[in-house]
């Protein structure tokens, strides 16, 4: 009886305690991701509403010129991230959330602010009110533009694809609606900032509201860098039964652009905003230019002849290049079963050509020129932050991956497996493990050339140099797309049944690789584009633009002509 008793209040005991919870609901993703994504809207709307205040009656100057706007800016970031990391699975929510920011902030703001807030450099204006010297917003990032544009069309164009074939088969109601306006906002964004804002200074009185506008720009762009990380591979599936399994190359490189183009504006918007702030340098610095004489233009080349050998230098150049390209597409044919593992090769032999290239660029100082030697210049700090940044994560992931394969190639030996898979694992293994060492050899060179990289420039073989280690890159990165999309290794790490931290990485670390390896070739591309006058010939003078070095940039004065001419006899007996 009492036992009886005993059981029965020990029931009605716990029933009486999970009776309170019964009725809670447990489920608030929904309610979660409104709130959030209204936060994050209300952000980006009082930012826009406080810099209209700041232009039309100066008001919000507390925000607008303080380091407390930098601190809002942060905040934001921060509010951001978490917006996209918990609503992005919330198809509507967060649809109608990035169509209004890219709506409101990347499209509107974006032509009213370059409007309104900057205006073209006058020669009777040379400081604004603030007594410090007006530059155009682009003065030291000449190559910068350039660079956007090369990532903005071929990721305007792929975009373009996934738009029309989501307004008949979207995987989400809001998805061909938010593709066409990320586009049309990519594209408003490039073409305003390329062919306007970069060569326009701050309006008088507005040199901190420019700078609150540029702070507002970055923060859209971070926002959309970490929704493209966090949403790369979402629709996949959808690319796949829209295009077919083949097109799933082009979505890894598109992946790749997207998230390179998002955090380059971030960086880029960002820079430009320290540097308006800026109040410790007042003096108009001229920006890096490879001659101490203007590029010559098309009539001057037009009365010029061609330096033969230095053409000649740079076809060879191309060819070794585009050989290094042409194996990355045999290698491709593996996984058609047209050529067989051992094809591998070939993309260890592009590492090694950029190491072995890379070494020869840097390594042949003549003496003259270790004397002068200077820290390597550069257009952006914070673009040369993001690349070396995406390099680091680029080198843990092949490190991380060879680890993998290494560890699956010995496990495979002790056990039956087929010979095609041992043999797939032992060249993906050392593979892997070169393009881990060549990562570290493309940072290096990275850090010691910047874009306008001159010295040695004056020796012929280097015209040969620069275009094949910019090819070489280029196969590179044809060779990681086509790893990713069709590696057997990338199959063995979504089955494995790792930790998700590790498998976050892994998906977010490949298409960050591929904007190093692209950011790379880019980088090589601009030094082989200030090379370009160099095959040219003044008729007025016997002195060959092939022989033009770095020291022109020196300080020294004087009896500056006498020592180039030295200068210019010792490379020329060296070439």
């Amino acid at each position: 009886m009492i036992a009886h008793f005993y059981t029965a209040f020990s029931i009605s005991s716990n029933a009486t305690a999970q009776a309170p919870t019964t009725g809670v609901m447990t489920d608030v993703s929904l309610a979660s991701s409104v709130i959030l994504t209204v936060m994050s809207s209300v952000l980006f709307s009082s930012a826009s509403a406080v810099l209209f205040l700041y232009y039309w009656r100066r008001l919000g100057r507390a925000l607008v010129e303080t380091r407390i706007g930098l601190v809002i800016f942060f905040l934001g970031a921060l509010l951001t991230a978490i917006t996209t990391l918990g609503c992005y699975k919330r198809d509507k929510v967060y649809g109608v959330y990035t169509l209004f920011i890219e709506i409101s902030i990347g499209i509107i703001l974006m032509i009213a602010g370059v409007v309104s807030l900057f205006e073209r450099q006058s020669p009777e204006r040379e400081i604004d009110d603030y007594g410090r010297p007006l530059i155009p917003v682009g003065h030291t990032h000449g190559s910068t533009g350039i660079v956007i544009w090369v990532i903005t069309i071929p990721l305007s164009a792929l975009e373009m694809l996934f738009a029309i074939g989501a307004a008949t088969k979207a995987p989400a109601p809001v998805y061909a609606t938010v593709e066409f306006v990320s586009l049309t906002q990519k594209l408003v964004q490039a073409s305003i900032y390329y062919f306007s804002l970069r060569h326009k200074v701050p309006s008088p009185l507005m040199r901190m509201g420019c700078s609150w506008f540029l702070k507002t720009i970055s923060l859209l762009n971070f926002a959309m860098w970490i929704d493209s990380i966090v949403t790369t591979h979402t629709d996949n599936a959808f690319a796949m039964e829209l295009f077919g399994k083949g097109f799933s190359i082009v979505k890894s490189a598109y992946n790749a652009l997207l998230i390179d183009y998002r955090l380059l504006c971030s960086l880029l918007f960002l820079e430009h905003v320290f540097e308006l702030e800026d109040t410790r340098d007042n003096s108009i610095e001229a920006p890096y230019d490879l001659f101490d004489e203007p590029r010559p233009d098309r009539e001057t080349m037009n009365s010029t002849s061609v330096n033969v050998e230095v053409v000649h230098y740079s076809g060879y150049g191309y060819m070794i290049g585009l050989i290094c390209v042409g194996l990355q597409l045999v290698n491709g044919l593996q996984y058609l079963d047209f050529v067989g593992d051992w094809s591998n090769i070939f993309p260890i032999l592009a590492d090694f050509a950029v190491i072995l290239f890379g070494l020869l660029l840097l390594g042949g100082s003549s003496p003259i020129e270790n004397n002068h030697r200077k820290w390597r210049e550069t257009e952006s700090k914070a673009i040369d932050i993001m690349v070396g940044f995406m390099g680091a994560v680029g080198f843990v992931f092949w490190l991380m991956k060879s680890s993998f394969c290494f560890l699956w190639t010995f496990s495979t030996m002790s056990k039956p497996a087929d010979k095609a898979t041992k043999s797939y694992l032992a060249w993906t293994s050392v593979k892997d493990l070169v393009r881990a060492i060549g990562m570290l050899f493309q940072l290096h060179f990275f850090v010691k050339m910047g874009p306008h990289y001159s010295r040695n420039i004056g020796r012929r073989m280097y015209h040969l140099l620069v275009p094949a280690i910019m090819l070489a890159l280029l196969s590179i990165f044809v060779a990681c797309v086509i790893d990713q999309y069709n590696g057997r290794v990338e199959h063995l790490i979504n089955q494995s049944h790792l930790d998700p931290s590790i498998t976050s990485f892994f998906e977010a670390a490949a298409p960050i690789h591929l904007g190093f390896s692209l950011h790379m070739f880019l980088h090589f591309y601009i030094i082989k584009r200030k090379m370009s006058s160099l095959q040219y010939v003044h008729p007025r003078r016997d002195v060959h633009f092939s022989q033009v070095t770095e020291s022109y940039g020196s300080n020294e004065s004087g009896n500056g002509m006498n020592e180039r001419d030295e200068r210019e006899s010792h490379i020329y007996s060296n070439t």
